[in-house]
């Protein structure tokens, strides 16, 4: 089945909902998807906070001495 026809399926579907709940689940699915970079990296971890975790991680592997 082509792309475009998978679209205009699902797009007949979602106009025939009656359900709110449903309605607000594919909403939300829509939200999750956008993606903003800008506020992604701000919320990151500091150079030395990933430094810091990658030798906890480090550490924590089962080692044979």
């Amino acid at each position: 089945m082509e792309v475009k026809t998978k679209k205009e399926e699902l797009l007949n579907w979602i106009k025939s909902l009656k359900d709110p709940n449903l309605i607000s689940e594919l909403y939300a699915l829509k939200k999750r998807d956008e993606f903003d970079f800008d506020k992604e990296f701000g919320e990151g971890q500091t150079p030395e906070e990933f430094r810091q975790d990658m030798f906890k991680k480090i550490e924590a592997f089962p080692w044979k001495k």
